[in-house]
């Protein structure tokens, strides 16, 4: 016998614990829905239907060795290296979703680190595999994302996470719709907002005759992008070059002069599809510089551009524009559309910064290295050293170098002099425990090169480049004074090199908390002199005079008049000559070395700038000498030294990577 039973209940109800509530009514109904919602509903109910399995996220195989990624009944090739872990991937979860115009966009992850994204088609549930990496996908930081749709071919998905960079892809990328690669292939560098790259500096190779440029100094610098995707900063500049009228020299303001600047650029990032080129010029002094895109190209695949710069632009910059190229480092928590704008929320900004002690020490002959702190004019009574007037708190480098000291350390060298060798206590420069640097006498010279004037005190700094083309701020290397050579063609060059201990700092992974941290390039700088602190004012030289003594004196007076030029009378020479004419370049003597008080003539050859006779009487003949000196005036200034580290505006002067040391004058 059937029995049927029939449950009623007079409704639902919370306002009471579940334990007080009356059996008549029902404290929460679940799987079941009002049959109507009119005012004519007598609230009858309905069980719903369920959920129903429509597909199954399938799990990726990576055959590391034919590059083809297999799921399901489906395989997906490729050719990028970015592809090459040592394990393969677990059951995927579902981490975030987008719903799109045509189709649904999943993003999943497994416990071995691995991330997809799919595509589900909404008609026929047909799932692809789009994108396949180890992208850091987090269940405890969740995924948010904005699609954009642009055209039949450029379809955007953009998404945060708050521990990585704003990320975005075409889900249409494709070789069938115009691109250089499938989506699989495009490079997790590039999907960030501010991508990696490799960057180089650009170098100025020769200087042609032609072009439509006027008198200045011009520099050149670039930087990269994907078409419809993400755009490097910029790289390094180049060293400036003159533009002038070649042989001549110079040129006036807005002169036509006809150079043609020939820039090569090495080792472009082909991960990027095209590259911009920019030139730097100065037409005067201490004005804002004229900033101009001067090229626009694709990136060919072997991976260097050769550029004649005859003078055409594509567009002027103003320098605003020019600083904020490239996108800043910002981790967003939210991300949102409006109008076709897309707003960060709640982000943070990524700095780069190196705390690192980079100080390099000068020694005296025997290694030993003293340096000071809170330097002030000595006073009578006070019982630290006392050095030219000058005292301070004195501190020895220890022989073995640390890099514990208190940043705060102003580590003034009081006596360059003495204190001007690396530790080795030969070789003129100065170390640390992270760099060394050296004064070089060269006899190459180089027209568009800088050299550092004889005894003049300079300043010396450092900053370092990450992945993402950030900039650290600049670090105090060292004050030094230049060495003597120049007058005598030896000229004045540095060469820095970074130390094995820096490059075992650099390769010990806990010293970086992020992928941000990590340098990859440096830059060294000097300090601008100003008028106000140079220690050597001007250099030139001093106009020649000349004094006669009677020829008939005996030839030991020659040594009298010598001892005695100050007190005799002295007359302008007519000819104007350097002091010293055997430079290192092979130039013949004309007449006779311009040396300080040497004679006057050439008694073996014919040339003779000033006539002396043997013979005669006192009025008749006499031996001619001359005064010539090349000088440096000094400042009255007595302290050789800054009163705060880096407190000068800082430029470029060499520039290096770290995959290998490179320095040039």
């Amino acid at each position: 016998m059937n029995k049927s039973i029939t449950h009623s209940y007079e409704g639902m109800i919370q306002d009471v614990s579940q334990s007080l509530y009356d059996n008549k009514y029902y404290y929460e109904g679940r799987n079941i829905r009002i049959i109507s919602t009119d005012t004519q509903s007598t609230g009858s109910l309905i069980n719903e239907k369920g959920n129903e399995l429509i597909l199954t996220i399938p799990t990726p195989s990576i055959n590391y060795g034919t590059k083809v990624i297999s799921y399901g009944s489906k395989t997906l090739s490729y050719i990028t290296d970015e592809i090459n872990y040592s394990n393969q991937c677990l059951e995927q979860e579902i981490v975030a979703h987008k719903e799109l115009r045509d189709y649904l966009i999943l993003f999943t992850l497994d416990s071995n680190g691995f991330n997809c994204i799919w595509k589900v088609d909404y008609i026929t549930n047909d799932i692809t595999l789009l994108y396949l990496r180890k992208l850091g996908f987090s269940k405890n930081y969740p995924i948010q994302i904005v699609n954009n749709f642009e055209n039949e071919v450029i379809d955007k998905i953009y998404w945060v996470d708050s521990i990585h960079q704003l990320r975005f892809l075409n889900t249409k990328h494709s070789i069938t719709n115009g691109d250089l690669e499938e989506l699989i292939d495009v490079s997790e560098k590039v999907i960030d907002m501010s991508g990696v790259f490799n960057f180089s500096q650009p170098e100025i190779v020769t200087v042609l005759t032609g072009g439509s440029h006027t008198a200045g100094m011009i520099q050149y610098c670039y930087n990269l992008y994907r078409l419809n995707s993400s755009q490097t900063k910029l790289s390094p500049l180049s060293k400036l070059v003159a533009l002038d009228k070649n042989v001549l020299g110079g040129g006036e303001v807005n002169e036509l002069v006809g150079s043609i600047p020939v820039v090569n650029i090495s080792d472009i990032d082909t991960n990027y599809t095209n590259i911009r080129v920019y030139s730097v010029k100065y037409t005067s002094y201490n004005e804002t510089p004229t900033i101009s895109l001067i090229r626009d190209l694709e990136i060919s695949q072997n991976r260097e551009l050769e550029i004649f710069d005859d003078g055409t632009i594509i567009q002027t910059l103003s320098l605003e524009e020019f600083t904020f190229l490239g996108s800043d480092i910002i981790i967003p928590k939210h991300i949102q559309s409006k109008d076709n704008r897309l707003f960060l929320a709640n982000y943070e900004e990524k700095n780069f910064e190196i705390k690192l002690d980079i100080r390099a020490y000068s020694h005296n002959s025997s290694g030993i290295s003293k340096v000071y702190n809170s330097i002030k004019q000595y006073e009578v009574g006070d019982i630290t050293p006392n050095i030219n007037g000058i005292t301070g708190e004195e501190r020895i480098i220890p022989s073995t170098f640390t890099d514990i000291y208190d940043e705060k350390f102003d580590s003034v060298n009081l006596d360059y002099d003495t204190y001007k060798y690396q530790k080795n206590g030969f070789t003129v420069g100065g170390e640390g425990k992270y760099l060394k640097y050296e004064l070089v006498s060269s006899l190459d010279y180089d027209r568009d090169s800088r050299y550092f004037k004889d005894e003049e005190i300079y300043r010396l700094g450092i900053h370092f480049y990450n992945q993402y083309g950030q900039i650290s701020l600049p670090s105090w290397i060292a004050d030094f004074k230049a060495k003597n050579g120049n007058l005598e063609g030896m000229f004045n060059t540095l060469s820095v090199t970074l130390k094995s201990d820096f490059y075992v700092w650099l390769n010990t992974s806990s010293n970086f908390l992020t992928e941000y941290d990590k340098p990859v390039g440096y830059r060294i700088l000097l300090a601008e002199r100003t008028i106000n602190d140079r220690t050597i004012v001007s250099n030139g030289l001093l106009g020649t005079m000349m004094f006669t003594i009677p020829s008939l004196v005996d030839e030991q007076n020659e040594v009298f008049a010598k001892m005695n030029s100050n007190v005799i009378p002295k007359v302008p020479n007519i000819v104007l000559r350097n002091c010293n004419t055997s430079g290192p370049y092979g130039i013949t003597t004309p007449i006779k070395s311009c040396l300080h008080l040497d004679e006057m003539n050439n008694q073996s050859s014919p040339q003779t700038e000033v006539w002396r006779a043997y013979y005669g009487d006192r009025d008749t003949s006499g031996r001619n000498y001359q005064f010539n000196s090349m000088l440096q005036i000094y400042s009255p200034e007595t302290l050789f030294y800054f009163n705060n580290p880096l407190s000068n505006s800082l430029r470029l002067k060499i520039k290096g990577l770290l995959k290998n040391t490179y320095v040039s004058n």
